[in-house]
């Protein structure tokens, strides 16, 4: 299956998880407005933050060592291990959450009065790093229909979750979907995959070598890196947007990144599927080849993305928050050039991570860190958010060039 055939697959599956994320989004800033669009925001970084961590961020590396080996005895081996990480891990997330939920309630919404909050991710983190594991197998054996077929029953259930309780809850109810809502897709992601020969609690428990551990974690150190400072530089740019510029301009940024990461997510539909396993088992010429292919569909569609959505601006500000987010459309600009160059970037990072490269990925995401949190400092006092969209801009030609650097000898190799 090529880029193209993948991407409208998996596209299907994009379409409704963006279609719902962005009626939730519409029902929060109508009814809460900027303030619950902040609460929304530290939520969804303290959610992303431990569910990455839960997995041991071995999901990717399950991928790549399973699409690469035919042999089904190492295939069980590698899934054992990778189930068996993601419990322990998922289980210290909890004892953490659990112990700490105090403090981290201060830290994260500045108040005790969300600490219930912690009691419902630690409960289902457990059942959400299981099931990413699940999908993780799927997408490496190449059973994209039924990835995708289990990749949308998980979103339609988080989206019909979430409407009943912000229903009956409100924002409260909000909050506690948020935190549950990827957990209870592991009931349909197993129903589905009942009858695979892989899917067996002995193969989950089974005695496993050491090695199997050991490749896993060198690709645990890349998505935990990313795990870790992502959340993390989103959090303290919201609260250095707090302190400088109030609630309202926090909000409007986090509305702004809202639609960024829509656009992305968009863009980036088939990378995860397509790109690891692909190229996990290409080299030398083929790879050059196969990449140049990618950045000839990329690259033009990016720009014209970018540019359409730059034009109809207002529209979309309008279609899904309201009027009173109208101050966000003068963000736009810094901020879809930086979205368009992230997107080639992506292509690069997915190639760090199916050649192992860890320690330049580790790299790469501490430049980014550095780089955006040092320019929004530095630019936030005399452009508000529009300071931050300019550094994030900045940041994403920095990584940009870092990364054809590294891979400099790749993108053209000779014959």
């Amino acid at each position: 299956m090529n880029f193209i055939k993948s991407s409208l697959l998996t596209g299907v599956a994009t379409l409704i998880r963006i279609f719902s994320n962005l009626i939730i989004t519409k029902i929060v800033a109508s009814y809460f407005g900027t303030s619950g669009m902040v609460l929304l925001g530290q939520l969804g970084n303290l959610v992303s933050f431990v569910r990455a961590i839960s997995t041991g961020g071995v999901q990717q590396g399950t991928v790549k060592l399973i699409a690469e080996s035919e042999d089904e005895k190492k295939q069980h081996a590698v899934i054992s291990a990778s189930i068996q990480i993601s419990i322990f891990f998922s289980a210290g997330i909890f004892l953490i959450l659990i112990a700490f939920r105090k403090p981290l309630g201060n830290y994260f919404f500045l108040t005790q009065k969300y600490n219930y909050i912690f009691y419902a991710i630690a409960f289902s983190v457990v059942f959400y790093a299981v099931n990413i594991i699940f999908l993780s197998i799927l997408n490496g054996k190449r059973q994209l229909k039924l990835f995708v077929v289990a990749t949308i029953l998980a979103n339609l259930v988080g989206f019909i979750i979430s409407l009943l309780f912000i229903y009956l809850f409100k924002i409260e109810g909000l909050l506690i979907a948020f935190s549950l809502n990827q957990s209870i897709a592991i009931i349909s992601t197993i129903f589905l995959i009942k009858n695979e020969r892989w899917f067996r609690w002995s193969v989950a428990f089974k005695k496993v070598d050491f090695s199997h551990f050991k490749k896993l974690f060198n690709y645990s150190f890349m998505a935990l890196s990313s795990a870790i400072l992502v959340p993390l530089l989103y959090i303290l740019i919201r609260k250095l947007i707090l302190s400088k510029h109030g609630v309202d301009a926090a909000g409007y940024w986090e509305a702004l990144i809202r639609i960024s990461s829509v656009f992305i997510i968009i863009m980036s539909t088939a990378y995860s599927t397509y790109l690891l396993p692909s190229f996990s088992a290409l080299k030398g010429k083929e790879l050059s080849v196969e990449l140049f292919k990618i950045y000839k569909i990329v690259i033009p569609i990016a720009i014209v993305s970018a540019l359409a959505i730059y034009l109809i601006k207002e529209y979309i500000v309008l279609f899904l928050y309201s009027d009173s987010f109208l101050p966000i459309v003068d963000f736009f600009k810094y901020q879809l050039i930086g979205d368009s160059i992230k997107i080639v970037t992506y292509v690069t990072a997915f190639l760090m991570i199916a050649k192992a490269k860890v320690g330049y990925y580790v790299l790469s995401e501490c430049i980014q860190f550095a780089a955006y949190f040092g320019f929004s400092i530095y630019l936030v006092d005399d452009f508000g958010v529009e300071g931050v969209t300019m550094a994030y801009m900045y940041t994403a030609i920095i990584s940009l060039g870092f990364q054809l650097l590294i891979f400099r000898k790749t993108l053209w190799v000779k014959n």
